[in-house]
């Protein structure tokens, strides 16, 4: 995100306030960019605007066919003329974060998007038989999604940010169908979300939390599809959604998304979330069952944020030991 200089951190709201600026309103019109750049109020502390930064968002509104540029003039783009069309004021106030997250997504793209959802994707510690192994899981609706495995697999189970005796009092629900790798713990706490339709071709960023030996705090990336920047091995892999099933081994599995990133481990459990900053699955391993399962190409796979909905609804709970986070 150099190119935008971490502005999404500097001024958070910036994004939206550039297209509420340039909004036309009946006999308006266009304006220039030096009019925004000087009547903005940056927050305490930061340095005035950079105009050829706000250029830079503004033509990629322009890329969305959310803006139009009717003139470039002037140095760094200064007297560069733009419009918008106007918001609806009365869905804005309504539900501005949601419009601000979105916004922000598009512009400033999946370091943003890893930003957002890094204090939401948390980890799981699941003591089993052969040891302590990793999981992930994130905070959406009114609690915390994640793989069925990470909690049923060992015995018993720790969530990075709450007390055992917290977890114990939160009703944990699954599928009455015990193939589907899916859980949900109802902390009753409340969150803004947002979540999409998943689509083939779209480009997501699968967060979680892989099992890397010998580090406890460690930052990785890989370029081509996977990039990474985070503390305690939370890892973004960046694919895109390969196909759609709607049959998978075993039978009675929901649709399923194969994606061309691989679900690693303790990845299982965190979320998919597209472009948009929608989340759009839940990472997790290929099932087992019928035939040969095991992937052999490298893919991952998740469950679609919908079928998380669906199941909630099945109201059946399971009992889990649970355990402090160590620290």
């Amino acid at each position: 995100m150099k190119e935008f200089l971490d502005y999404d951190i500097s001024y958070p709201d910036l994004v939206l306030r550039i297209l509420e600026f340039f909004s036309l309103k009946g006999a308006e019109k266009e304006k220039e960019l030096w009019e925004f750049c000087s009547q903005y109020e940056v927050p305490k502390g930061e340095q005035k605007l950079q105009p050829r930064i706000i250029s830079r968002i503004c033509d990629r509104f322009c890329d969305m066919g959310k803006m139009v540029c009717v003139r470039r003039q002037g140095a760094m783009g200064l007297h560069n003329a733009y419009y918008s069309k106007p918001l609806d004021e009365s869905l804005l106030a309504q539900y501005r974060d949601v419009f601000q997250h979105q916004f922000n997504s598009r512009i400033y793209g999946f370091e943003y998007i890893y930003r957002h959802y890094k204090s939401r994707t948390i980890p799981i510690i699941v003591n089993t038989v052969d040891g302590a192994s990793m999981g992930s899981c994130f905070r959406i609706y009114q609690g915390i999604a994640t793989a069925k495995h990470c909690l049923t697999d060992g015995s018993p189970v720790a969530i990075r940010g709450y007390k055992k005796e917290q977890l114990a009092k939160f009703p944990v629900y699954v599928s009455r169908n015990s193939e589907i790798d899916l859980a949900f713990i109802m902390t009753s706490e409340s969150y803004i979300y947002n979540n999409g339709e998943p689509r083939v071709l779209d480009n997501v960023l699968v967060m979680g939390y892989p099992k890397v030996p010998f580090f406890l705090d460690f930052c990785t990336g890989e370029k081509a599809n996977i990039s990474a920047m985070a503390d305690l091995r939370l890892t973004p892999t960046m694919g895109s959604i390969a196909a759609e099933g709607e049959i998978y081994y075993p039978r009675n599995l929901p649709k399923m998304l194969l994606i061309t990133a691989k679900i690693r481990g303790g990845n299982s459990g965190g979320p998919v979330v597209n472009e948009d900053g929608n989340v759009v699955g839940i990472a997790t391993g290929a099932p087992k069952g019928e035939g040969l399962s095991d992937d052999q190409v490298g893919y991952g796979m998740a469950y679609p944020i919908q079928a998380l909905d669906e199941m909630i609804k099945e109201n059946n709970t399971i009992p889990v030991e649970f355990m402090d986070f160590p620290d």
